[in-house]
């Protein structure tokens, strides 16, 4: 987001305690927290953002594989608490059997990543569904996505207190699971908006029945 109906460029005081990362997309993928969580671009165009204001989001398309990354150095890992936020306006959720990947960090072996994905097939269709899971189903927690599925900006708000996870559409609880282990691994390991990563954590993954994201983000928070 950049100046225009809202400003959200500058870091908002709500969100100055205990961050690794926001990106405001304000022209570029830099983190502006102070800890230098820079994204690399690849791909991706500069857009309006949710308040009009232009060259203020990223757009992805996923025919052309676009995607940014970074290092996941300092993000949380192991089974550490965290909170992960994202305005999302999707233009390619079809419910047509081919999922979408979102946005995600870590890896290295099964269960060791953090990652939303929407309507996985992986266990048949889920349409109107979104999930977190860390590879391999580990942790894999499903629940609906916010309405109507394309064309409108939502934002998508995930915790973990290092057992529960909660997830927030729009402001409001959908769902709460309880005893989940995530034992993510940061280090050495990358972030990726517009995709997921890999199972190792080195890079985006690539799946034929889960495609990259369509649409814009912004405003992403860890």
């Amino acid at each position: 987001s950049n100046t225009g109906t809202a400003d959200l460029c500058d870091l908002p005081a709500s969100l100055q305690t205990d961050l690794v990362g926001y990106w405001p997309f304000c022209g570029d993928a830099n983190d502006v927290s102070g800890n230098g969580n820079n994204g690399t671009v690849n791909g991706a165009t500069l857009t309006t953002d949710r308040f009009g204001n232009t060259d203020s989001a990223y757009l992805f398309d996923s025919t052309i594989d676009t995607h940014i990354v970074g290092s996941s150095d300092t993000f949380p890992s192991g089974n550490a608490a965290r909170s992960m936020s994202v305005w999302y306006n999707s233009q390619g959720i079809n419910s047509d059997g081919i999922g979408m990947q979102l946005m995600g960090y870590g890896g290295l072996s099964c269960g060791e990543s953090f990652n939303v994905t929407i309507e996985n097939p992986d266990l048949g269709p889920n349409f109107g569904k979104y999930e977190l899971q860390g590879h391999c189903r580990a942790f894999r927690t499903v629940t609906d996505l916010a309405t109507p599925l394309n064309n409108t900006w939502h934002q998508m708000v995930i915790t973990y207190d290092g057992s529960t996870l909660n997830f927030y559409n729009d402001g409001v609880l959908v769902q709460s699971a309880g005893g989940i282990s995530t034992n993510t691994t940061a280090l050495s390991r990358v972030f990726v908006f517009g995709r997921t990563t890999n199972q190792t954590g080195t890079g985006p993954y690539y799946e034929p029945v889960i495609k990259g994201f369509d649409g814009s983000m912004d405003d992403i928070g860890l």
